[in-house]
């Protein structure tokens, strides 16, 4: 009974944003009003010194206001890098190659939905990908409807990872725990679930069934992604696996796709010049994970 009752601030918020459709902010006042009653009834709490409800919402809101600090200095940088890529145009530059390199509609949902999609997650996240995505998809020919949920299927499989591991950073400053083990643990859960979600995205492509040659083009694009990304988690921690999965995977299927496909016109340096401030990101988050010195600082 007791579990059910902890449980409860928790089922009013989802409930209040999947299915009455509230803000977060109101079904999460909800949520702490529900918590609040039971704290001060069900649990019957040790007297404190002065005022019990002052004392218990002090609490609450040095905890919120901490929480709420440590996503923000995430979430504020990486939104501040977005802005500044979009008004020099760096993010236009970066998908108009993505589609210089083929022609294919299906290689064009691989290349857009699933590695720009998981990029963009990994460095912005909150939407940006299906911002991002979907638009271009529809400049290339697709139905908005079929744009937005190709765009919804890409970038799933990195989603917990999303803006420099926002999500999963949350998760640890809540529960505790190791930070590598939890990414471990959910960067597994996403191999598993990940190879479908974009079988699901190359189906809808394109008309027609699928041919042993999109097969193909479809688990090299898996595996590029799932493999530096499991990687990264096990060594590194929750910020990169999808960030850095999604541009070292990019990285190595376009190559492949280059070798197949004959010269295109990708101008590799303008490329590597707009992805800086992320290659940088990477290797600063590298630095300090896995040098002894700055990892202790």
């Amino acid at each position: 009974m007791a579990a059910l009752l902890a449980a409860a601030p928790l089922a009013v918020i989802l409930v209040g944003m999947g299915v009455m459709r509230w803000s977060a902010i109101v079904a999460g006042l909800c949520g702490l009003v529900v918590a609040l009653v039971l704290v001060l009834t069900a649990f019957q709490p040790p007297p404190a010194t002065g005022n019990a409800l002052a004392s218990l919402m002090g609490g609450v809101a040095a905890e919120a206001s901490h929480a709420t600090f440590t996503i923000l200095m995430i979430i504020l940088p990486a939104l501040a890098i977005f802005e500044f890529q979009k008004q020099t145009g760096a993010i236009a530059r970066i998908r108009d190659a993505l589609t210089s390199l083929t022609s294919d509609r299906r290689l064009q949902a691989i290349l857009i939905a699933w590695f720009f999609g998981l990029f963009m997650e990994g460095a912005a996240g909150f939407g940006t990908p299906v911002a991002l995505a979907a638009p271009l998809l529809v400049g290339l020919g697709y139905a908005p409807v079929r744009a937005l949920v190709l765009a919804l299927l890409g970038h799933a499989a990195g989603v917990s990872f999303g803006a420099v591991g926002t999500p999963a950073l949350a998760q640890i400053a809540i529960i505790g725990g190791s930070g590598t083990e939890i990414a471990v643990r959910t960067a597994t859960l996403h191999a598993v679930a990940a190879p479908f979600l974009l079988l699901a995205t190359v189906r809808l492509a394109a008309s027609g069934p699928l041919s042993r040659k999109d097969v193909l083009w479809t688990a090299l694009a898996a595996l590029c992604f799932l493999i530096p990304s499991l990687v990264i988690a096990a060594v590194v921690g929750p910020e990169l696996p999808t960030l850095a999965g999604a541009l070292i995977g990019g990285a190595v299927f376009i190559a492949v796709l280059r070798r197949g496909q004959g010269p295109t016109g990708l101008n590799f340096r303008s490329l590597v010049a707009d992805l800086s401030p992320y290659l940088l990101i990477l290797l600063l988050v590298l630095l300090t994970r896995l040098i002894p010195p700055c990892s202790k600082a």
